[in-house]
């Protein structure tokens, strides 16, 4: 029987411990082998800010350590006898039209912008009320998540 990849090891043991967030909506796990490493990456819909923290926290004990790009090397300081791990463990996050459409309205009630248009999708892109709602989904702005 073939033996597994590190690296699709650790998109199973992840896939596991993702099963304890009752918060996460189809959650979907990918992993690459690349010249020189390998990665993770965690794809995630429609999560608050705090849960995403919870999640990288714990894809960083999968990975055996950190680019330091100011000293241009990869620093080995993660490394688990124990565990799979790999070079990269990244976490993706990808916020619906609906829960968009959500914050326009919640910025709209709270008189933070004004309305432009009936749906969000609607709003060109180089519109402040874009990057606004990005902000509150994000959490770099407080209100919407709590």
């Amino acid at each position: 029987m073939k033996q597994k990849s590190i690296q699709a090891q650790v998109s199973s043991s992840i896939r596991k411990e993702l099963k304890q967030f009752s918060f996460i909506k189809k959650p979907s796990v990918k992993s690459e082998s690349f010249a020189g490493g390998n990665a993770v990456t965690v794809f995630l819909e429609d999560v608050n800010p705090d849960d995403i923290c919870k999640i990288r926290e714990l894809c960083r004990k999968y990975e055996y350590g950190k680019y330091d790009s100011q000293q241009e090397y990869y620093d080995y300081n993660n490394v688990k006898s124990d565990l799979p791990q790999v070079k990269y463990c990244m976490v993706e996050v990808k916020y619906s039209p609906e829960l968009r459409q959500s914050v326009y309205e919640f910025l709209i009630k709270q008189k933070i912008v004004m309305k432009t248009s009936e749906l969000f999708k609607d709003i060109p892109y180089y519109d402040d009320t874009v990057d606004m709602v990005s902000k509150y989904l994000s959490g770099s702005r407080k209100g919407f998540w709590e």
